[in-house]
């Protein structure tokens, strides 16, 4: 199924549902605004890949 990094590690319990409260404050590297650029040392800086294999 499509989906984002961030939503496959909150759907795995890593991070919080950043839609309640504040708690987008506690994914690292998480930052208001637009075009704004990512921290250095966030998780979501770098590009993630998916690989899998089918049988």
């Amino acid at each position: 199924m499509p989906t984002t990094v961030l939503a496959a590690l909150v759907a795995n319990g890593v991070y919080p549902d950043p839609y309640f409260g504040t708690n987008i404050n506690k994914i690292p590297g998480a930052i208001t605004g637009r075009n704004r650029e990512m921290p250095e040392g966030s998780p979501f800086r770098v590009p993630w890949w998916y690989c899998t294999e089918f049988r």
